[in-house]
């Protein structure tokens, strides 16, 4: 079915409505900087997630990093010039955004989340999400978005996992709604 050109043009002024707010709330937050070599305010990503105020930005320095979880705040987590990866290795935990009220809003940008050897869940779990969870350029091997009806992948990758035990698809969706943008 073709869309009015006037529906395709409002949804997507609508999206890019949101993802400046979204990005201009960010820019102006309290940043802390992440790196595993240890010159920055936090050697690893849960560590910042879970001392940081809500409404706060990570800068996360190139290096790899172990997976972490983001509940009840908002956040933007953003990867400093490439070279930023999660996961990987044997036993490789994912990134988890949710439970999060509706006045919490994430951003997850420019990272790779990698699956372990073992895989068997995917990379990036978004789970009872109410508000808007934005990734951006993100490269990541198995998404599952549940219970979630605000989130937004925009120029991300999402391909399965083909690790050697288990494996995961591409991208999951359970009771929730998604919005894909190049």
């Amino acid at each position: 079915m073709d869309l009015p050109l006037t529906y395709t043009m409002s949804c997507h002024l609508a999206t890019q409505t949101l993802w400046t707010l979204l990005l201009a709330a960010c820019l102006s937050s309290q940043t802390f900087v992440v790196s595993a070599t240890g010159s920055g305010d936090y050697r690893d990503i849960q560590s910042a997630v879970t001392a940081v105020p809500s409404g706060s930005t990570l800068l996360v320095r190139p290096g790899t990093y172990g997976g972490f979880s983001i509940q009840s705040k908002s956040l933007y987590v953003c990867g400093d010039r490439g070279g930023v990866t999660v996961g990987g290795g044997q036993f490789a935990a994912p990134v988890q955004v949710g439970p999060t009220a509706a006045q919490h809003r994430v951003v997850l940008r420019g990272m790779t989340f990698e699956a372990p050897f073992f895989a068997v869940s995917p990379m990036l779990v978004i789970d009872s999400a109410a508000g808007a969870v934005c990734c951006d350029q993100l490269v990541v091997a198995g998404i599952k978005i549940s219970a979630s009806n605000n989130v937004h992948l925009r120029t991300t990758t999402s391909r399965p996992s083909t690790n050697v035990v288990g494996g995961y698809p591409g991208l999951a969706l359970e009771n929730s709604n998604a919005e894909v943008s190049a």
